[in-house]
Parts: structure tokens; sequence; C-alpha cells
């Protein structure tokens, strides 16, 4: 009976442990994609990708993978960005998280940038101001306070 107990207190924070393990990884990720540190950046994205799988943190893999695509575009790996990104989009889509589409999109939007792609450009940019919108909406309607 005791190990039953001492199981069932366990098992939430070994759940509530993996996600700052995630959050870690994926500021790590991010402080060395900013200072243009690809390989690593990549390789923390990766590991924050894989954490989140295992699991089941679908909103972080999203974020992943849209980080990952922004360091293969750091390297100018244009078609495996583009790549990365759509499936960390079809992700975010899945999941309905609004900020997770933003940032899949804005990464793609830079790949179609970069090519030259000014129509595709457009209707992604159109889709992420949408997006942009709703969020800003929400932010503000959760900031009003009951009179």
């Amino acid at each position: 009976m005791r190990t039953l107990t001492l199981l069932v207190l366990a098992v939430p924070l070994f759940c509530f442990a993996q996600n700052p393990s995630i959050a870690d990884r994926l500021a790590a990720a991010k402080q060395a994609a900013d200072a243009s540190k690809w390989d690593l950046a990549m390789e923390s994205y990766r590991q924050a990708r894989s954490a989140a799988q295992v699991g089941g943190d679908r909103k972080s893999e999203s974020l992943a993978l849209s980080g990952m695509a922004s360091a293969e575009y750091g390297r100018n790996h244009d078609d495996l960005a583009e790549k990365i990104a759509r499936e960390g989009l079809r992700i975010a889509e899945d999941t309905g998280d609004r900020s997770a589409i933003v940032a899949a999109l804005r990464q793609i939007g830079s790949v179609q940038f970069r090519r030259g792609q000014f129509k595709e450009l457009a209707i992604t940019n159109e889709r992420v101001l949408v997006l942009q919108t709703e969020l800003a909406r929400r932010s503000q309607g959760n900031r009003r306070r009951p009179e």
C-alpha cells in the first residue's frame, strides 16, 4: 500500500518536472539561434521536440519545429526550413494554438520572402495578421475587469 501511495504521489511530480525541461531546452535553443549558433540551436530544438513528443506536449512540439525551421533558415536551407515549418503548422492547427500557428506561418513567410514568392507571402501575411488581431482582441478582453 505504501508503494502505491508513493507512486500515486510521485507520478505528478515527474510529469511536472518534464515541462520545465522542455521550456529550458526551448529557451536554450532560442538563445543559441539569437547568437547564430545554428548547430547548437538545432540540437537543442531537437531535444525539446523529442521531450515534447515523449510527454505528449503538442504545443511545445510545434514550437520546437518552428525553431528548427528557423535554424535551417539561418543555415540557408530554405527547402528544409519550409518543410519543417509546415510540419509545425500542421501540429499547431491540429491543436488550435493560434500563437504556434503564427510562429510557423512567420517562418514560412520568411522562406517565401527570400525566394521572392511575393503572392504566396501576401497570403501568408494575411493569415498572420488575422490571427494576431484575434490574439490581441483576446488579450485585451482578458485584461478588462468587470465593473
